[in-house]
């Protein structure tokens, strides 16, 4: 996860990408005739003070739960409880369904873009397969599972 954040962050750093709360209110000045400036527009939740892209919380999301599924398998169940709503659990099938969800909820909220959440669940997944690949190895040469 901190190799997905590294790279996330330095991607977002690269492309500085607005997001949905200024790109809808400031429509006039994309160059683009086609849109209109929705100038009261806002997100459902604050959109945090810095780029969309790729979103953070996607990276992180899809390293977590590809390592998650290379080791339980990925259609593994399992349930998580609210730490901020105290009773609240939510239920996934899989891991792909987990980071799914979270991909959604990012751009429900209209904190993201459709495509900041895709590539950074892309780029998550890609760091996480990397170090799997490359960095959990067996100390005798075994090539076994983990």
């Amino acid at each position: 996860m901190a190799d997905a954040g590294i790279a996330c962050w330095d991607a977002k750093y690269t492309f500085s990408f607005w997001r949905p709360v200024t790109a809808i209110s400031m429509a006039a000045a994309d160059g683009n005739a086609a849109t209109r400036e929705e100038p009261n527009w806002a997100s459902l939740f604050p959109a945090p003070p810095f780029q969309d892209y790729p979103s953070g919380h996607s990276c992180a999301s899809a390293a977590a739960t590809t390592v998650l599924s290379k080791y339980f398998g990925e259609n593994t169940h399992f349930t998580v409880e609210s730490d901020a709503l105290l009773g609240i659990t939510r239920s996934f099938r899989n891991f792909s369904d987990a980071v799914e969800e979270i991909n959604n909820a990012r751009v429900f909220a209209g904190i993201h873009f459709r495509f900041a959440v895709e590539d950074g669940q892309a780029l998550g997944a890609k760091v996480a397969n990397y170090v799997l690949e490359h960095s959990l190895q067996s100390v005798s040469g075994d090539t076994g599972d983990y």
